[in-house]
């Protein structure tokens, strides 16, 4: 299994999100080249998106599929990319009313009110730092 970390984990990712301790993508993406790991991991996902890749893939590479999880339950597969499936991710949890799993709280914190710019003004402590040290 390919940890989301050890291949996003390039330039300003490693320099200023790694040194934050509020943000573990691991825990909201899974990235398999295998479709029976890949199952499985789904299965004890709270809230997520998966990445199946191609075995012997390259930076580059389109991934074999890209998908979202929910409690357990695969809810939509054959997405374009990963950027895609954050999007559709967010909409999911706004429309279906959902809360932020806590321990991926401040992850979705940081997609929600610094990527998105979605009610900004207020950032936790954690978050601001981050965002702190991102402007820098």
């Amino acid at each position: 299994m390919l940890g989301f970390k050890s291949t996003f984990s390039h330039g300003f990712y490693k320099s200023s999100l790694n040194s934050i301790k509020c943000l573990d993508f691991s825990l909201l993406f899974h990235v398999d080249c295998d479709w029976v790991n890949a199952k499985e991991a789904i299965a004890q996902m709270v809230m997520g998106i998966y990445i199946v890749r191609s075995e012997g893939h390259q930076p580059g590479d389109k991934p074999v599929d890209v998908g979202i999880v929910i409690e357990g339950t695969e809810v939509l597969c054959s997405l374009k990319n990963v950027a895609v499936s954050v999007a559709m991710l967010f909409g999911l949890t706004y429309a279906l009313n959902l809360s932020y799993p806590r321990e991926l709280k401040a992850t979705f914190e940081v997609i929600q009110k610094v990527f998105f710019n979605l009610d900004g003004q207020k950032l936790s402590p954690k978050v601001q730092a981050l965002k702190n040290k991102m402007l820098e």
